[in-house]
C-alpha cells in the first residue's frame, strides 16, 4: 500500500482522491498542512471505518460484550469507552511499575535467544517470530497479570501462546479484508468465518485468566501479584462493567503483539545494518547504568527513571517509526462536509494521512531513506527562525505512528516501555548483525517485514 501511495503522490499530487465504489471514496492526504486542517475540523468524536466485522462478532454476543469495543465504535460510545479507562492508562506510574516484569520477560527472551540459535552461524531463523511471543508474553502479563509461558522453547502448536499468536493474526488478517468490501454484513463470508474463529480463541483463552484474577481478588487470596496492577485496578473499579473490561483486555492483546514486536525487530534491523548507531546505543545504556561494559556484568535492570536519561534510544525508536511505522497512515471517516487544501470534502468520505509516504520525501527530512536517527536529536540551544518554527508546527503531523488527539493509541506508553527495554537488554547482551536481503514491509492491516529477519546473535 505505501508503494500505491507514492505512485499516487507522483502522479496526482498531494491530494489524491479515490473511489472504490459508488459509495466507498477515499482521500489520500500527502501535506502535513492538508493533515492539520484534517484534525482541526474533526470535532468531539473524531470518527474511524475500521474493523467493521468486529463491530458485527460481538453485537451477536451480548452476553459476553456491552459494545463493539474501542477499535470499531464511533461517537458517545466510542468516547465512554476511552473516558472509562484512559485516566489508568495514560499515568506514567501505572504504566512505568511494569518496568521490573518486563526486564524478567527481556531476560527470558536473551536466554532463549542462546538456546534456540544455530550453533554454527549464531543466526536464529526468523527474529520477527520469537518476538511475537515476547511481545505476547510482556502484555499478557500486563494485563491479566499472568505468565503464560510463551517463551518455552518446547511450545506446541495446540499451546495456549501458539494458538493465541494464531489467533491474533487471523483476527487482524480477517479485519483487512473484510474492510474492502460489505456482504459480509449479511452473510457469512470465508473472511467473516476467518475472525469469528480467531476471536472465539483469542475470547476463550483470555477469558480464562480474567476469569481466575478475578476470583483471587474477590475473594481476598494472597498472591505475588501486584495488588496496584491496571487489571486490579480495573477490577475493583465499581465504574467499569465486566463486559467493557473483558473486550478492552481483547483488544489490548490483539493491538499489543504485532505493533510492538514489528517496530522492535526494524529498530534491531536498522541496527545491525549500522553498527555505529549500535555501539552508540550500547555505550549510552552502560554510561547510564554507571558500568564499564568491557569485561564487566551486562545490566541486570533497566528501570523507566533510567529510560529518562536515553535519547539515542528513543531517537532509534522515531526513526525506526519514520522509515517502517506500524501503518500506512491515520485513517478519518468525515461525519460533516469538511474543507481541506482548498476542496470540498462529502460526509461520508473516509480520508487516510499517507504518513508513511510523506515521511520519507525529501522536503521534510533531508536524506529521507537514509536511517539516521541524530535527526531527532535536537539541540535546543539553538533559536529556529520563525519560518522554520512554523514548519517545524506543521510537520509534527507528518510523524504520527500512535495515531493523533483524542484517538491516539491508549497503550503508547507500555508499548515504549517494552520496546526501549527490549532494545537496551539485547545490544547489552550481543552485538547484532544482519547479512541477508533488505528487508521491507508488507501490509495486513498493518506494515509487516516481507522477508525473516535472520538476525546473527554473538554474546559480548
Amino acid at each position: 500500500m505505501h508503494l500505491n501511495g507514492r505512485l499516487n503522490l507522483a502522479k496526482y499530487g498531494k491530494i489524491v482522491r479515490e473511489e472504490i465504489t459508488a459509495t466507498h471514496r477515499i482521500v489520500h492526504l500527502f501535506s502535513p498542512k492538508d493533515m492539520k486542517e484534517l484534525f482541526a475540523q474533526e470535532g468531539r468524536y473524531p470518527c474511524r471505518r475500521s474493523h467493521r466485522a468486529l463491530l458485527r462478532y460481538r453485537a451477536e454476543r451480548p452476553h459476553l460484550y456491552a459494545s463493539g469495543g474501542i477499535f470499531p465504535e464511533n461517537g458517545p460510545e466510542w468516547a465512554r469507552l476511552r473516558d472509562t479507562f484512559k485516566r489508568h492508562f495514560l499515568l506514567a506510574r501505572n504504566v512505568n511499575a511494569y518496568d521490573r516484569l518486563v526486564n524478567d520477560i527481556t531476560d527470558d527472551l536473551v536466554g532463549y535467544v542462546r538456546r534456540t540459535r544455530s550453533a554454527d552461524t549464531l543466526e536464529v531463523a526468523d527474529f520477527q517470530e520469537d518476538l511475537y511471543r515476547w511481545a505476547l508474553e510482556s502484555i499478557c502479563s500486563i494485563m491479566l497479570d499472568a505468565r503464560i509461558g510463551c517463551l518455552g522453547v518446547d511450545l506446541s502448536e495446540e499451546s495456549d501462546p501458539s494458538r493465541l499468536i494464531r489467533a491474533a493474526h487471523q483476527t487482524i488478517h480477517a479485519v483487512m479484508k473484510t474492510e474492502l468490501y460489505s456482504s459480509w454484513q449479511s452473510r457469512d463470508t470465508a473472511d467473516y468465518r476467518e475472525l469469528v474463529q480467531g476471536q472465539d480463541v483469542m475470547a476463550e483463552i483470555v477469558g480464562k485468566h480474567l476469569k481466575t484474577r478475578i476470583r483471587e481478588l474477590e475473594s481476598g487470596v494472597e498472591t505475588d501479584k501486584n495488588g496496584d496492577s491496571l487489571l486490579a485496578q480495573f477490577i475493583l473499579n465499581p465504574e467499569i462493567n465486566r463486559k467493557d473490561l473483558f473486550a478492552m483486555i481483547l483488544d489490548c492483546v490483539l493491538a499489543g503483539i504485532d505493533t510492538t514486536s514489528i517496530t522492535a525487530s526494524f529498530a534491531l534491523y536498522f541496527l545491525a545494518r549500522h553498527p555505529q548507531y549500535q555501539e552508540r546505543l550500547r555505550e549510552e545504556v552502560f554510561q547510564v547504568m554507571e558500568r564499564n561494559h568491557v569485561g564487566q556484568q551486562t545490566p541486570q535492570q533497566i528501570t523507566a527513571d533510567h529510560l529518562t536519561s536515553m535519547p539515542w534510544l528513543k531517537a532509534i525508536v522515531k526513526e525506526t517509526l519514520r522509515l517502517r511505522p506500524v501503518s500506512i497512515g491515520v485513517g478519518r471517516l468525515t461525519s460533516t462536509p469538511v474543507e481541506i487544501g482548498g476542496y470540498q470534502v462529502p460526509s461520508n468520505t473516509m480520508i487516510i494521512t499517507q504518513n508513511q509516504v510523506s515521511c520519507q520525501q525529501e522536503e521534510y527530512f533531508p536524506q529521507a531513506d537514509c536511517f539516521k536517527p541524530e535527526r531527532w536529536m535536537v539541540d535546543r540551544s539553538k533559536a529556529a527562525p520563525a519560518t522554520a518554527q512554523a514548519q517545524a508546527a506543521d510537520n509534527r503531523y507528518l510523524w504520527l505512528p500512535f495515531g493523533h488527539g483524542t484517538r491516539m493509541c491508549l497503550g503508547r506508553r507500555i508499548a515504549e516501555l517494552e520496546m526501549y527495554i527490549l532494545l537496551c537488554k539485547v545490544v547489552a547482551n550481543f552485538k547484532v548483525e544482519y547479512h541477508h536481503e533488505d528487508i521491507g514491509v508488507k501490509t495486513m492491516l498493518i506494515n509487516l517485514p516481507d522477508r525473516p529477519m535472520k538476525f546473527k546473535f554473538t554474546d559480548l
